[in-house]
């Protein structure tokens, strides 16, 4: 992802399983390889910080850009992904 453009790109489908779910741009989800991420090493923030302030009610788009969360690298983009859809299932 360019440096210029380094929002993040992240939307669950709501109806959609894990498996099949995306990010916006497109690139699925694969499944994790190894041990998940938790928590942006590049902002040092928890994913269950990420999710609580989502599950309050805030966008993720907003989380990512005030906490640095997702924005530099974009490693942990796939895991926070399967993290927040994980907890909206409840499986966390």
């Amino acid at each position: 992802m360019d440096h210029e453009d380094s929002h993040l790109p992240l939307a669950l489908d709501r109806g959609a399983p894990l498996v099949l779910a995306s990010r916006p741009d497109g690139v699925p989800l694969l499944p994790a390889m190894g041990r998940p991420m938790l928590r942006c090493e590049c902002a040092a923030v928890t994913f269950d910080n990420v999710a609580h302030q989502v599950e309050g009610g805030e966008p993720l788009q907003a989380v990512s850009e005030r906490t640095g969360c997702g924005q530099n690298c974009t490693a942990c983009v796939d895991d926070l992904l399967r993290h927040l859809h994980a907890r909206r299932r409840g499986c966390h």
